[in-house]
């Protein structure tokens, strides 16, 4: 297979590193501040609207090859899909509501944090999600597929996205990888991405990462 890293695990990383700083500013939310709610719930709307492109994606082009697989083997996993969707919505709906309670009013820091242990109920919930897609799925696909029909899965997904999309989901997967992954992951892009696309990518990813990071990365590749 020309592009060695796992299926799921690219992104998968780069939505654990999202969600673990969604918690760790949750947590330090002071919810009588309106603007520190409001990254909130505009985190939260990112990460909807993100998880409704990455689970049809998913059961557009994974789940025919699980299915093929083992017969109603997406099934349990689609149901999480939307399951996940509500909670997500449901979380949007809590933050608008605490917009609008006075800031004095006394159960607001508790009303805070029900939304806090909710946010950490539906990140333990997504985790254990997708731990079993890398843990069980991946390796029912490994197992049964040739490495074509895994590349050609990964560049279906690749081509079906609209590239403001691809090149999003892209960095954010750069973000939580390590410097070998990275450079695997820029090696692909490089060779299947027009140029433009390549440029706009690596021009966000370098200010996303940072430039320590980037240098690094940069260095690995060679174009330092």
């Amino acid at each position: 297979m020309e592009f060695n890293i796992p299926l799921y695990a690219g992104i998968h990383k780069g939505q654990r590193r999202w969600l673990a700083e969604m918690i760790v500013r949750a947590g330090r939310t002071d919810f009588t501040q309106r603007a520190e709610v409001e990254w909130l719930m505009n985190q939260l709307d990112l990460f909807l609207a993100h998880h409704r492109e990455h689970a049809e994606l998913e059961q557009r082009f994974v789940h025919p090859r699980l299915s093929l697989i083992v017969p109603g083997g997406a099934r349990a996993i689609e149901e999480e899909h939307e399951e996940h969707h509500e909670m997500l919505k449901d979380m949007i709906h809590s933050l608008d509501r605490i917009k609008g309670i006075p800031p004095d009013h006394p159960t607001l820091p508790l009303i805070g944090q029900d939304f806090y242990l909710a946010l950490n109920r539906f990140v333990a919930s997504y985790l254990m999600h997708i731990d079993y897609e890398e843990s069980y799925v991946q390796n029912v696909l490994l197992n049964d597929s040739t490495a074509e029909e895994i590349m050609d899965i990964f560049q279906q997904i690749l081509a079906a996205q609209p590239a403001t999309s691809l090149r999003d989901n892209l960095t954010l997967m750069l973000a939580a990888m390590n410097v070998p992954e990275a450079v695997g992951l820029l090696t692909m892009a490089k060779g299947k991405l027009p140029q433009a696309l390549y440029d706009d990518l690596t021009a966000r990813a370098a200010q996303f990462i940072g430039p320590q990071r980037w240098t690094e990365i940069q260095a690995a590749l060679g174009n330092h």
